[in-house]
């Protein structure tokens, strides 16, 4: 029996519309890569490549008009994929990305935060370092499938939380939030209220708005 007060309908009118089409997707797509069955992965491969024309101009176009208001949240993906410097439009290769999205799940902190406590003689620094190069490699030479890794930080959660923040969830309450995520995200397992404020507030703090 859940002790939730709220109706789990209730958080639907208070995020845009465009951020419960993409999360169902999303959630639709990582159900279907986790599932044992090569056709179901396949179909994934698919889904993940062939994105719906109309969620796709939705998207963009709401990007315009939040940037125009200057209502975009750009820290959060600057900092973890190190996109620092790099003009609107850029494209980073796929081991740009995985080494710099290892370090942030790995560690809880970016690659530039990493390599200038290394260079300041941290060891516990150099140590991390050196085992983020093995598991970078790991992935690199197909030892190792990333959607099967853990982290201390809940990887499912975590992008629902930074892809919401900007489009209702800060207006949640705990137990909506919650019930939000008991239909969004893709684990599967009952959501705990107090544990999901806290990320929220943790990941709100990390990654103020630009």
């Amino acid at each position: 029996m859940s002790s939730r007060a709220s109706n789990p309908g209730d958080w639907r009118a208070k995020v845009h519309p465009i951020f419960i089409k993409a999360a169902e997707y999303q959630k639709k797509v990582l159900l279907l890569t986790r599932s044992a069955s090569a056709a179901d992965q396949e179909e994934a491969t698919r889904l993940s490549r062939e994105l719906p024309s109309d969620l796709v101009q939705e998207a963009e176009r709401l990007h315009d008009e939040m940037k125009a208001a200057g209502q975009l949240r750009h820290r959060s993906s600057v900092s973890i994929y190190g996109l620092q410097g790099l003009r609107e439009g850029s494209v980073i290769s796929e081991e740009h990305y995985m080494f710099h999205w290892l370090c942030w799940f790995k560690y809880n902190k970016t690659v530039e935060q990493l390599m200038k406590e290394y260079k300041s003689g941290d060891f516990k620094a150099a140590k991390q370092f050196h085992k983020l190069g093995l598991e970078f490699d790991k992935w690199r030479f197909g030892q190792t499938d990333p959607n099967k890794l853990k982290f201390k930080t809940d990887l499912d959660h975590f992008d629902l939380v930074v892809a919401g923040l900007d489009l209702g969830i800060k207006s949640l309450s705990t137990d909506e939030l919650a019930d939000c995520f008991d239909a969004l995200c893709p684990c599967g397992k009952p959501h705990d209220p107090e544990n999901l404020r806290k990320l929220r507030q943790r990941i709100e703090t990390a990654f103020p708005p630009s």
